[in-house]
C-alpha cells in the first residue's frame, strides 16, 4: 500500500493504510494502492502506454473514506491505478487521476465526496496526472501530451496544463523541455510546482521548486536548482499563516520512488541549501545536502558532488505527500517500518 495526503476545508485527503497518532481528526478520504516501482522519483510514475516504463504499472487501487473507525469504499479500481487525490475548496468534490486498466493512460477524473457522479474530465491523449483545483474552479494538472523526452533516459516529460471545471478549454501553461508536476496553490494565488530544468546544464543540480500565475505568466525559481542533493524536490504546499514564502515539501533522491525527507522551508532565508530549512524529518539532513559551494574549480574530470544525487534514498524512514493541518501538525504518509524492509506506508500527523 502507499499513502499520499492532501486536504481542503474539513475533509482530509490521504492515500493508503491509516495509522493516526491523533484521534481528533475529521473524516479522511484516501487512496489505497500498491507502491510505485522504483524509477526516477516523480518523473517516472506516469507509466504512459507504450513508453519505456509502461510495464511498471501495478494494478489495484480504491478510494476510501475513514470516519472514526468506519471505512467505506467510494470507488474501486481493481484492474487499474488511482492516484493524486485532491478535494475541492468546498469539500464537496474529489479530483484524482485514474487509469481503469494497465493498457490506458491516466486521465483526470472527478466525483462527489460521497462517491456519486463519477466523470472523466480529460481524454487520456497523454498521461494526465497531479490535478489541483484552482480557487476559481478551474483545474491545473501535469501531462506529457506535448511529447518530449529528457536527455538522459527515455521517459516522456510532462508540462502543466489547465482546463475549465468541465474539462473544456485545454491550455498549456508550461513548455519546459523537462518535467513539471505536483502543482498546488500558494496564499497569494500563484501555483507552486516542481521542475526538472537541465537544459544547457548538468542533469543533477537542476531539481527545484518553481512558481507561476494560473495563466502561466511569471515562471520563476522558488527554491533549489543549485544542488546535487537533494536529487529531487517536490510536493510543495504552503504552511499555515498566509505567507507565500513558507512551504513544506519533500527532499528525495533522483533514482527512487517519490518519497524522502519531510522539510519545511522559508524562502526568505535563501534559495538553496540548509539555510532556508526551518525543520525536517528526520531532524538532521545536513550530511545529505550538497550545494553549489561544493562544485569545485572546474578541473575535475568528474563532479565532486555527483555521488550525492541519491543520498536521500538511504533514509531509514520515507515521507510522502505532506499536508499542513495547522501551525503545529503536518499530515503525511510515512513508511511504517524502515524503508529497506517494507514498501508499506501509513498516514501520520507529525509535529
Amino acid at each position: 500500500m502507499a499513502v499520499d495526503g492532501k486536504t481542503r476545508c474539513a475533509l482530509l485527503v490521504a492515500f493508503g493504510m491509516v495509522v493516526l497518532s491523533h484521534a481528533a481528526l475529521p473524516p479522511i478520504v484516501y487512496v489505497a494502492r500498491r507502491q510505485y516501482a522504483v524509477d526516477h522519483h516523480n518523473t517516472g510514475t506516469d507509466f504512459t502506454a507504450g513508453d519505456v516504463s509502461c510495464h511498471n504499472v501495478r494494478p489495484g487501487a480504491a478510494i476510501r473514506r475513514l470516519d472514526g473507525t468506519n471505512v467505506t469504499t467510494l470507488l474501486d479500481c481493481p484492474q487499474g491505478v488511482i492516484r493524486d487525490l485532491e478535494v475541492s475548496w468546498d469539500a464537496r468534490r474529489l479530483l484524482f487521476s485514474m487509469r481503469q486498466t494497465p493498457s490506458e493512460n491516466f486521465s483526470v477524473w472527478e466525483m462527489g465526496a460521497d462517491g456519486s457522479g463519477l466523470k472523466r474530465l480529460t481524454d487520456g491523449a497523454g498521461a494526465d496526472i497531479d490535478p489541483c483545483y484552482l480557487p476559481d474552479g478551474r483545474i491545473v494538472f501535469s501531462s506529457n501530451r506535448d511529447v518530449k523526452y529528457c536527455g538522459c533516459n527515455w521517459h516522456l516529460q510532462g508540462n502543466l496544463f489547465r482546463i475549465d471545471a468541465d474539462g473544456s478549454n485545454l491550455r498549456q501553461l508550461g513548455r519546459n523541455n523537462l518535467y513539471e508536476s505536483r502543482p498546488s496553490v500558494l496564499p497569494d494565488g500563484r501555483i507552486i510546482y516542481d521542475r526538472w530544468n537541465y537544459v544547457d546544464r548538468h542533469f543533477g543540480c537542476s531539481f527545484g521548486l518553481w512558481t507561476m500565475f494560473p495563466d502561466g505568466r511569471s515562471q520563476a525559481l522558488f527554491y533549489g536548482e543549485n544542488a546535487w542533493a537533494p536529487g529531487a524536490i517536490f510536493d510543495a504546499r504552503a504552511l499555515p499563516g498566509g505567507h507565500p514564502e513558507r512551504v513544506v515539501c519533500i527532499f528525495g533522491a533522483c533514482h527512487d520512488r517519490p518519497w524522502g525527507a519531510l522539510v519545511a522551508l522559508d524562502r526568505r532565508k535563501g534559495l538553496d541549501g540548509m539555510t532556508p530549512v526551518m525543520y525536517s524529518f528526520p531532524r538532521d539532513i545536513t550530511n545529505r545536502i550538497c550545494v553549489g559551494a561544493s562544485l569545485g574549480k572546474g578541473r575535475e574530470s568528474g563532479h565532486p558532488c555527483e555521488s550525492f544525487i541519491d543520498t536521500f534514498r538511504s533514509l531509514p524512514f520515507k515521507y510522502e505527500d505532506p499536508f499542513p493541518l495547522d501551525a503545529d501538525r503536518i499530515l503525511c504518509a510515512r513508511t511504517l517500518v524502515e524503508a529497506k524492509k517494507s514498501e508499506q506506508t501509513g498516514i501520520r500527523s507529525e509535529e
